[in-house]
């Protein structure tokens, strides 16, 4: 903690009223104190911005900066979100994926939802409730079988809902073994995903029908609400945030991916941060026309930096899962 008369305050003040822009989130005069106080310091001390710095920037650009007429405003991306198919319905058992847009609508809240991969769980006239199954936690559940064995599973984050006083995961599955014995409910019919029982679980493994690491054990939900039978997951990818995923082939390769993701810790965390980005990268729709979308999309930089916007909300998010789940509060850098 440091101090400053009044009179360099108040003059660093006016020099910025006019020589600033908001953009710099008010570094500017961070630095310039500080260069005063370690006028011994290298230049390049003040060169290179942490994650928090360049966060700071993109939340200054979203409330504080206003466009000039020679500025492109692309801060939600807004003219390059592809057109939305009306025809769009959220069903039970589907598939949704975290926005495409390269400037994420996840990089300043809600960074779970960046990248995400989501199984639409219930769908009703009030609500829809989603699954979020690439976010795997450092807990572990212990299952005894019937046959005496102790099988631990990684328990993955499904969302910040639960059910009090119940017990709180969720087993899934996508054996087409298991499929074809009929061993849980299917999510919906023709689905891919099954939902299963504890005890269904400890039994197929006894019998040799499926390896733990083919079930997934997700403990809580996310709700998104309805208002008159409007917004929920619909609205949700009506407005560009998540996008519907419906091919078979795609949905196979993504829970295959994201099944190799382990539990986490501080050696575990960089790996299944890339597989779930490699899951949410499978379920990019095929067509021509999302193609010419990605390819012409520009990557904006971070002002002031080298960092792409992009990457920066790559990064939230491995900061959120460090903070939130990990229980870690340090930053990583760039």
């Amino acid at each position: 903690m440091v101090a400053a008369d009044a009179g360099t305050l108040w003059g660093e003040l006016k020099r910025q009223r006019n020589d600033t822009d908001p953009r710099r989130s008010g570094s500017d005069m961070w630095e310039a104190f500080a260069r005063k106080i370690s006028e011994d310091e290298a230049p390049s001390a003040f060169e290179k911005d942490s994650f928090t710095d360049l966060m700071l920037k993109e939340w200054s650009l979203e409330m504080l900066y206003v466009p000039g007429k020679e500025d492109v405003d692309d801060r939600n991306d807004s003219s390059i979100v592809p057109d939305v198919d009306t025809g769009l319905r959220i069903e039970i058992g589907m598939m949704v994926r975290g926005s495409s847009r390269d400037l994420s609508p996840f990089l300043l809240d809600e960074q779970l939802f960046h990248k995400s991969t989501v199984l639409i769980f219930q769908e009703t006239h009030e609500l829809s409730v989603g699954l979020i199954l690439n976010l795997p936690t450092a807990d572990i559940y212990t299952l005894v079988t019937p046959g005496g064995k102790d099988v631990e599973f990684n328990i993955r984050y499904g969302g910040p809902n639960d059910v009090e006083g119940e017990e709180p995961p969720i087993w899934l599955h996508a054996s087409e073994a298991l499929r074809g014995l009929r061993i849980g409910t299917p999510i919906r019919e023709d689905n891919l995903i099954w939902t299963c029982t504890s005890h269904e679980v400890a039994k197929s493994i006894d019998r040799g029908l499926a390896l733990p690491a083919e079930f997934m054990l997700v403990r809580g939900f996310t709700i998104w609400e309805k208002e008159e039978g409007t917004g929920g997951m619909y609205g949700q990818a009506m407005a560009g945030n998540f996008e519907a995923v419906s091919v078979s082939s795609q949905i196979e390769h993504a829970w295959s991916i994201l099944l190799r993701q382990e539990r986490l810790f501080e050696s575990t965390l960089n790996e299944n941060i890339a597989r779930s980005i490699e899951a949410w990268g499978v379920l990019e729709k095929e067509n021509e026309a999302d193609l010419e979308h990605n390819s012409s999309i520009h990557k904006r930089l971070v002002f002031g930096s080298k960092t792409k916007v992009c990457d920066l909300a790559d990064e939230a998010l491995k900061n959120w899962v460090k903070i939130f789940l990990l229980g870690d509060a340090e930053y990583a850098s760039f």
